[in-house]
C-alpha cells in the first residue's frame, strides 16, 4: 500500500462541503490514464487544504476502491473480463444516476467489480489507453475514486508544495492500515462536465 496526498481545489468553499458530499458520493479524483497507472487498489490518499504560505490541512483520507472511465471504454474492457470470468457486472439504475459535484458532474452508469487481484489499475488503464489508440483517442482520461475513511485535522509541517497532482508521502501516518473489502470496481460515466 503506496500513501499519496492531494489538494482539494477551490470548487470547494470549505473542507466540510467536501467531507459532506464524500459521504454522499464518495471522492473522485480526475487523472490522465498514465499517471493513474502508479495507483493501486487500497491505496490511501490523504486530502490536503492550502492555508497560505506554508500552512497546509491534512484533514482526512480515501482508500482507492475504483477507477472510472469513459463508458465506451469501460464497456470494453468489462465485456473482456467478464467473458473470462474474472469481474462481475452491477449495472446502474435505468437511465443512469445523475452525480453532481461542486467540482462537475456526471452521468454514472453501471459498474464490474473486479474479482481478481492482478488486474489492478495499472493493468486497467494499461488496457484503457489499447482501446483509446483504436478509437483514434489522443489521451486517456479516468478518475480515481474511493472512500473516506478518516477524517481529522492535522497541520503539516514541513508542508508540501502546492501541485495539482499527487505527492507521495513517505513517512505520513496519520493511520498506516489498509482497508480492503475485495470489492474493488471500474465504474463506467458519460456526459463528464468540469465546472
Amino acid at each position: 500500500m503506496t500513501k499519496w496526498a492531494t489538494y482539494i481545489g477551490g470548487a470547494y468553499k470549505g473542507t466540510s462541503r467536501f467531507l459532506r458530499e464524500a459521504k454522499k458520493h464518495g471522492i473522485t479524483r480526475r487523472v490522465p490514464a498514465n499517471t493513474a497507472r502508479g495507483f493501486h487498489f487500497g491505496d490511501r490518499v490523504v486530502l490536503l487544504r492550502y492555508r497560505g504560505k506554508g500552512k497546509v490541512l491534512a484533514f482526512g483520507e480515501m482508500v482507492i476502491k475504483e477507477i472510472v472511465f469513459d463508458a465506451e471504454i469501460s464497456k470494453q474492457i468489462g465485456e473482456k473480463l467478464l467473458q473470462e470470468g474474472k469481474a462481475e457486472y452491477s449495472p446502474g439504475p435505468l437511465g443512469g444516476t445523475n452525480v453532481h459535484r461542486e467540482c462537475g458532474s456526471y452521468l454514472m452508469g453501471g459498474s464490474f467489480i473486479i474479482t481478481l487481484p492482478e488486474f489492478d489499475i495499472p493493468w486497467l488503464c494499461a488496457k484503457a489507453q489499447e482501446i483509446a489508440k483504436e478509437l483514434h483517442i489522443d489521451t486517456v482520461f479516468c478518475m480515481i475514486g474511493g472512500n473516506l475513511v478518516e477524517e481529522y485535522s492535522t497541520w503539516l509541517d514541513p508542508a508540501p508544495n502546492f501541485t495539482r497532482g499527487f505527492i507521495k508521502m513517505d513517512g505520513f501516518s496519520a493511520n498506516a492500515e489498509s482497508v480492503s473489502d475485495g470489492e474493488n470496481k471500474m465504474v463506467e460515466i458519460s456526459n463528464y462536465r468540469r465546472r
